[in-house]
């Protein structure tokens, strides 16, 4: 059998230190040691065109691209926005939609393998690329959901500050839980030295409100007369509008850097205790997966995919957060400290590696291809 050709269309490298999003990269490293794939460039001739949700967001950085972005700027500055790309947050993507129709008239014969992320006007977040994702989804002859939670946004729709997001035409969907490198992300390896006997983790790559850092707050102020339980920030949580100014106010609350390097990632996750994420409507936290890999049970809003990641039926990683009481909740868990951490890197060793995201992948480049 002749190796299935396989482009991904997303920033993705052979070197361990590269820094872009995690999920490409993983199904990156599980496709390049596979005997019947073949991992190709867009110059290529290719079987399968591998997209995720709006396009890489490519940009067309000629001197065209360039000149048409500056007019388009210049003509609506004042009309919509005042100092802000308009094109960038409100138009479709049409550069990757151009991107798209080359590759496609280049290999007439690929199949298109779209796997989607959350809707973008949900997240207010270059949301005029949910129009990008529907023509590409026509497109598709297969579409990958990672929760099913994801899967609810396109087949049922959702309400958003724009109005009902509707449904969209799913022609052959199957949902594919993430996974996680685990020669990265595992229980062993290097620590840091933390304050504290149990530290509390929060983990935002944005500033975004909806990540929780409020209700993180609201448990450092709870729990302040405790000074064995320190609560530490990674990311960009300086910059919630909401809440970010407040962080300087509590003292069992520390901002350790952002960071795009998973090592340094991991061995912080294994510096920690507990992971605290009550983010709202995230698709499918990597957060999440990640941590659990690492020995660190994880304490989550009942909202979007994260009960799907954190709870299976046979095995928990954590606990959700009872809104009436939350600290029992992060309670519970320090009491049960040890057996919580082999439990969640037991679930993600039995439904969350790379591995197994990687082969059902596999199966469904193969059953393409018949």
């Amino acid at each position: 059998m002749n190796k299935i050709k396989v482009f991904i269309d997303y920033p993705v490298s052979d070197n361990k230190e590269f820094k872009g999003l995690s999920f490409p990269q993983y199904l990156f490293d599980f496709l390049k040691n596979q005997k019947d794939i073949e991992l190709v460039g867009e110059e290529d001739r290719f079987d399968i065109l591998f997209i995720i949700s709006g396009g890489s967001h490519y940009t067309d950085r000629s001197l065209t691209g360039i000149i048409k972005r500056k007019v388009a700027n210049f003509l609506n500055r004042g009309r919509f926005f005042q100092e802000i790309d308009y094109n960038r947050y409100s138009k479709s993507n049409t550069d990757y939609e151009k991107r798209f129709a080359r590759l496609i008239k280049k290999n007439p014969k690929a199949k298109v393998v779209h796997r989607l992320d959350d809707r973008y006007r949900i997240l207010c977040k270059v949301y005029g690329c949910d129009e990008t994702v529907s023509w590409i989804n026509k497109r598709a002859d297969a579409t990958v959901f990672q929760t099913e939670y994801c899967k609810s946004l396109y087949v049922r729709g959702v309400k958003s500050i724009f109005g009902f997001e509707g449904p969209m035409n799913i022609k052959n969907g199957t949902i594919i839980y993430n996974g996680v490198d685990r020669d990265i992300f595992s229980e062993n390896g290097p620590k840091k030295d933390l304050k504290g006997k149990y530290k509390i983790f929060h983990v935002s790559t944005s500033g975004m409100a909806r990540k929780g850092l409020g209700t993180v707050l609201e448990f450092a102020h709870l729990l302040k007369n405790n000074p064995e339980i320190q609560f530490y920030l990674i990311g960009r949580q300086i910059d919630d509008p909401v809440y970010g100014y407040e962080i300087k106010k509590f003292p069992n609350v520390h901002c350790l850097n952002h960071t795009n390097d998973r090592y340094e990632l991991a061995s912080l996750y294994r510096s920690g205790d507990v992971l605290l994420y009550p983010t709202i409507n995230d698709c499918s936290p990597n957060v999440i997966l990640e941590a659990m890999s690492c020995g660190m049970p994880v304490i989550a809003t009942n909202s979007g995919g994260s009960p799907e990641l954190l709870l299976k039926e046979d095995i928990h990683g954590g606990i959700l957060i009872d809104e009436r009481n939350p600290i029992y909740s992060l309670k519970e868990v320090i009491n049960h400290l040890y057996l919580f951490k082999k439990r969640c890197v037991d679930l993600v060793k039995q439904y969350h590696t790379k591995e197994i995201m990687g082969e059902k992948y596999m199966r469904l480049f193969k059953s393409l291809m018949q």
